[in-house]
């Protein structure tokens, strides 16, 4: 009994290392995780995805403004309308792999192959956040990057082409969304040629 018990209180400390306190949404380690799981089920299926990096853009003057309490919470409120969108726009995913990036920063992994329909989930929720007021007089703008998953790249590849996106959208003014630009993928793994032993 006190050995099922311990792995039950496990398991559950495992998840909570995995989710962030305050959003509940997933850690950065664990998305990375699941980053990798997913480009290893694409390698097998050649059905690719896209990664959407968002960053709410006033988040240091909301602190600065309202406080630290009222910006923890109008992070936890981007993480649930976040949450809502995806589930309106992806209704057929199983799961929301979505994770809090950094401080003021989320990732979330778009299950279709699709770059410009990607783009198109990331504006609608971009606009439907800067349209709703988080906390009283208290709105948020995001800035997003999207960057398509080549076959057989690697996942810091992906995750890089957002950021750089990401970084595009925040120097042309913020509020926007830019994609990455997506280099053609190969179905197949490139042929190892041997090296010849040197005279």
């Amino acid at each position: 009994m006190a050995a099922s018990l311990s792995r039950k209180e496990s398991a559950r400390a495992a998840e909570r290392v995995e989710l962030d306190p305050l959003t509940g949404a997933m850690t950065r380690q664990a998305f990375f995780l699941r980053l990798i799981e997913r480009a290893n089920v694409a390698n097998t299926t050649a059905e690719t995805f896209a990664i959407c990096l968002m960053d709410a853009d006033q988040l240091k003057n909301v602190n600065q403004s309202h406080g630290q309490q009222t910006g923890d919470e109008v992070l936890a409120q981007v993480t649930h309308r976040i949450r809502l969108e995806l589930a309106v726009a992806l209704p057929e995913a199983q799961e929301i792999d979505l994770c809090r990036y950094d401080g003021n920063g989320f990732a979330f992994l778009i299950p279709v192959s699709d770059l410009e329909q990607a783009s198109g989930i990331a504006e609608n929720l971009r606009r439907a956040i800067g349209a709703t007021e988080m906390q009283r007089d208290v709105r948020v703008t995001m800035s997003a990057g999207v960057s398509q998953y080549r076959l057989w790249e690697s996942a810091e590849d992906t995750l890089g082409r957002a950021e750089q996106a990401l970084q595009l959208a925040k120097q042309s003014g913020r509020d926007r969304v830019e994609v990455a630009a997506s280099p053609k993928s190969s179905t197949q793994r490139a042929e190892v040629i041997p090296l010849q032993p040197t005279a």
